[in-house]
């Protein structure tokens, strides 16, 4: 799990994070969601290890963020940030490849990542652009090989019996996608996250949290607003108040709800 206390981040006299609390578990996606500014890319950077926070702590495990071996964390979790640049012209299986770094020089290495590689390769529909160069595509296609990069990071050896803790850290992961590449990158986050990984996401879509979180967090500037399970957290009531449009719900099964938007005469 992740145990996060009191955190709080500032910065040339502005508070960014203020005195956050949360414990999130593995095993379940956790979706951040909030307005612009609200500091949920803020979050995750500090969650990552990206910035030092100016109060509080983070323990990943039992072990306080600071006190990780940096080669032996990244073996354990993997962070996509909200923008990635490479201008080098590897290939995307290249690319992808990069994700198993942490693991060089270890036994049985070259089988695990071949593996590793392989799986995603495929999970995300990317053979057809394999041997393509990475800055020949276009931002939807980068983002999908970065999204594949960050699973291959975490993939587990294919003799693995037990099922070792990981951490997923995703800044909105599937901007810029297609709806079909969006669902289908979130089905596989649903399946890494069965798997004994915790799953950290920030989303913009509330219907995205609905759908494939287990756990919703409420950031408004900067503060923790409301933090539960999703279903019972995200409610019209909570996006009307913090979002600013009113909201209609609408029960497609017993297991999914799906909200409908409206701000003055527009239907979204």
């Amino acid at each position: 799990m992740i145990l996060i206390k009191d955190l709080s981040y500032q910065i040339r006299g502005h508070k960014l994070i203020h005195s956050i609390n949360l414990d999130l578990s593995l095993g379940k996606i956790h979706a951040v969601i909030g307005p612009n500014g609200a500091g949920k890319s803020t979050l995750l950077r500090l969650i990552s290890g990206e910035i030092k926070p100016t109060q509080g702590s983070i323990a990943i495990g039992n072990t306080y963020l600071d006190d990780w071996n940096l080669n032996t964390i990244a073996r354990s979790r993997a962070i996509l940030p909200q923008h990635t640049s490479l201008n080098f012209d590897y290939l995307v299986e290249e690319v992808v490849a990069l994700g198993r770094a942490p693991y060089l020089g270890l036994q049985n290495e070259a089988v695990n990542s071949s593996h590793a590689i392989e799986s995603v390769i495929e999970r995300l529909e990317l053979n057809e652009l394999r041997h393509r160069k990475y800055t020949t595509l276009s931002g939807g296609e980068q983002r999908r090989v970065q999204l594949a990069r960050v699973l291959a990071q975490i993939n587990r050896p294919m003799n693995a019996k037990q099922l070792s803790a990981r951490y997923l850290l995703l800044d909105e992961p599937v901007s810029g996608l297609d709806l079909r590449y969006q669902h289908s990158f979130l089905d596989t986050v649903r399946e890494v996250a069965d798997k004994n990984t915790a799953v950290i996401i920030s989303m913009h879509d509330p219907n995205h949290a609905a759908a494939y979180s287990d756990d919703l967090i409420l950031l408004k500037q900067g503060q923790l607003i409301a933090q539960g399970s999703t279903k019972k957290t995200l409610t019209c009531e909570l996006l009307e108040k913090h979002f600013s449009v009113c909201a209609q719900s609408i029960l497609i099964n017993s297991q999914q709800t799906h909200f409908i938007f409206k701000t003055k005469n527009k239907v979204y």
